[in-house]
């Protein structure tokens, strides 16, 4: 079949854009073709298509800067500058497949659902996350995640075709009778060969890695102090920051001695940079709050680090921590506390490096289990042919 990818999903170095990109590649596996349409970033940057992906980028949003985050922030509600790309679109390939990656505006879902009818294609959603809006103050933000959130209790059921990346969604829309499955991130083997083949560099300093944006889901704050605590007299545990620079790390913890306590803030880096950071750690970090954002979504770049033997940090809501078995493939933390997090870094350090190694080896098997492709390629066609 012919599928299309439509979304935000086409900014490089974006978590968005790798999942779909590993997405496409899989259904490509599948035996489908596959186009991704998606929005042009305003300084041109672009995906690199393959013969295995067609990417199709929508026209500019018009202005610039504060004009065209105005019209940005109106399409979001109003959807009317992505039907008319979608639909223009649609009409040139003739897809039997449409993906819709976390739409936001009920307007433009229930215009594409009409379209599908008229034109003949199977409309499908695929969520990721579901965050709850009363923990946005902004207006435009605030507005936004109302409608996601009244789009997943209400709209969703009404397309009845549904991809979800959690348990946690997918128990929701299976109770809403929608066709769903459950598809959470997949990665090419070659990730996973990276993982198995690196050199083990075991050392006495724990090294520890956080890949992201520091926003409202992810916690890193408490866990520099507990890395200051441990590190008052020596160096124990080194701890790169990936996405946030020196200063706005700074400004959270109030310090102008990050570097002095093992900690590196790296900012922004492309992928390929973050992937060599986070190759040479022992673990990755994540962190988040008993809500519903963190139990609803799954971390790429947690499962992007498993998949290259980097077991994670995991902070016990219901969510990506799923995957986790305490002591054995990761670890869990019941909250984010200091003193929480203090005495995990310290168990961890009194283990043998050979414990730390085996559970290095238990993310890969982890892994490899959840996160190939092979995995899901029956279950994802069976889904595809019972669509409505």
């Amino acid at each position: 079949m012919l599928i299309t990818y439509i979304g935000n999903i086409g900014y490089p170095n974006t978590a968005p854009s790798v999942h779909v990109r590993n997405r496409g590649l899989f259904m490509n596996e599948c035996g489908h073709k596959v186009y991704i349409l998606c929005e042009q970033h305003p300084d041109g940057k672009r995906m690199i298509g393959t013969d295995k992906l067609i990417y199709q980028y929508m026209d500019p949003y018009p202005g610039k800067g504060k004009i065209r985050g105005l019209y940005w922030n109106v399409d979001q509600i109003l959807g009317r500058f992505y039907y008319r790309q979608s639909k223009k679109f649609i009409s040139e390939v003739h897809p039997d497949i449409v993906i819709l990656y976390e739409p936001t505006s009920v307007i433009y879902i229930l215009r594409m659902l009409r379209l599908s009818q008229k034109r003949g294609f199977k409309l499908v959603i695929e969520a990721t996350e579901w965050r709850n809006p009363k923990d946005y103050t902004g207006i435009a933000t605030k507005i936004i995640n109302t409608q996601k959130d009244f789009q997943k209790k209400y709209i969703d059921k009404k397309v009845g075709n549904a991809i979800a990346i959690s348990s946690y969604l997918y128990n929701h829309y299976i109770g809403q009778k929608c066709n769903t499955i459950l598809l959470p991130p997949i990665f090419p083997n070659s990730d996973m060969k990276r993982g198995i083949d690196k050199k083990d560099d075991s050392s006495d300093v724990l090294k520890l890695v956080y890949a992201g944006a520091m926003s409202s889901k992810d916690y890193i704050d408490t866990l520099i102090r507990a890395i200051i605590k441990v590190n008052e007299k020596s160096i124990r545990v080194t701890f790169d920051v990936i996405g946030s620079d020196e200063n706005q790390v700074k400004k959270i913890i109030k310090t102008d001695k990050l570097t002095e306590y093992g900690i590196n803030c790296h900012g922004r880096l492309t992928h390929e940079e973050t992937v060599q950071i986070v190759e040479n750690a022992d673990f990755s970090v994540l962190l988040r709050m008993n809500r519903q954002y963190a139990k609803a979504g799954v971390s790429t770049k947690f499962c992007e680090a498993m998949m290259r033997g980097v077991p994670s940090i995991c902070t016990s809501v219901g969510g990506t921590d799923l995957f986790v078995e305490d002591g054995i493939n990761g670890f869990l933390v019941e909250d984010n506390k200091e003193e929480t997090l203090e005495k995990m870094l310290i168990r961890i350090l009194s283990l043998p490096k050979e414990d730390i190694r085996n559970i290095k080896r238990n993310a890969i098997q982890t892994a490899k289990e959840m996160f190939l492709g092979e995995k899901y390629k029956q279950k994802f066609n069976e889904f595809i042919d019972k669509c409505k």
